[in-house]
């Protein structure tokens, strides 16, 4: 079996929202025994206010690196060049396009990142070019190994009215895809900063937990001063534990 750690929404921007990732790696690097792979999905780094990011996906990628291979997949605050350029994974056989590409994770899951992100826009789209490459990338693995899909967007609606109208734009290419491969176990996103849990063409869908905030539900009691961003929530992280074609997620919340 393999244990996957899930890391979304961190946000870096210089200030405090370092210290939450930091929080969340040197959580991790006391596993014993260590997870097998880390998962980033998005929205890793504020563009925007760090130039391109680059520095900062490269530090967090070394800082990564220390405790378990990773793969990370842009959001719509990020560079994916840049972030493509500092998480770079080795290939199986098929080459990386732009920020798409495949961890391959022991001999028995592989984890394939997508972009889905749009230039100057919060929601998200899989390009024809990247859902061809998806179909490319799933044809090279071996027929036994179990197969998980990180992406940023959720390609379902999930009963938040302030991000369900910035969602994958078109999630029936994508289901598509889905329902006739069986080695897909699982579905990782991020987005929306709750430990979420759905379902999309007859798979999960799991929404990590944000490392910068938690995103309120509008019928919940009101944040103090009132806000749909959370930021008193501790920075969370989701486990998942893959055996054979089954997925099975625990979300934790890390105290400083």
């Amino acid at each position: 079996m393999i244990w996957i750690a899930q890391l979304t929404d961190t946000h870096l921007n210089g200030g405090e929202s370092g210290a939450r990732f930091e929080r969340i790696a040197a959580w991790l690097e006391r596993f014993t025994p260590p997870v097998d792979a880390i998962v980033l999905t998005g929205d890793l780094v504020e563009v925007g206010e760090l130039g391109d990011g680059a520095e900062v996906y490269t530090a967090m990628a070394e800082r990564l690196a220390s405790i378990a291979p990773a793969i990370a997949v842009p959001g719509n605050c990020d560079d994916p060049e840049a972030l493509a350029a500092a998480f770079l994974v080795p290939g199986f056989g098929v080459a990386p396009l732009g920020a798409n590409t495949v961890l391959v994770v022991g001999d028995a899951v592989a984890v394939i990142g997508l972009d889905s992100s749009i230039p100057g826009q919060f929601e998200g789209r899989l390009s024809a070019e990247t859902l061809g490459w998806l179909e490319t990338a799933l044809a090279a693995l071996p027929a036994g190994m179990s197969v998980i899909l990180a992406m940023h967007h959720p390609p379902v609606a999930l009963g938040h009215p302030a991000v369900d109208g910035f969602r994958l734009e078109n999630p029936d290419s994508l289901a598509a895809v889905v329902r006739k491969e069986p080695r897909i176990v699982g579905i990782l996103v991020g987005h929306t900063h709750g430990a979420t849990v759905a379902a999309f063409a007859g798979k999960p869908v799991i929404v990590g937990p944000g490392i910068h905030s938690a995103m309120t539900l509008p019928q919940e009691p009101p944040t103090t001063p009132p806000s749909l961003i959370d930021f008193a929530v501790q920075p969370g992280v989701a486990l998942h534990r893959i055996d054979g074609d089954t997925i099975t997620t625990h979300f934790r919340s890390v105290a400083g």
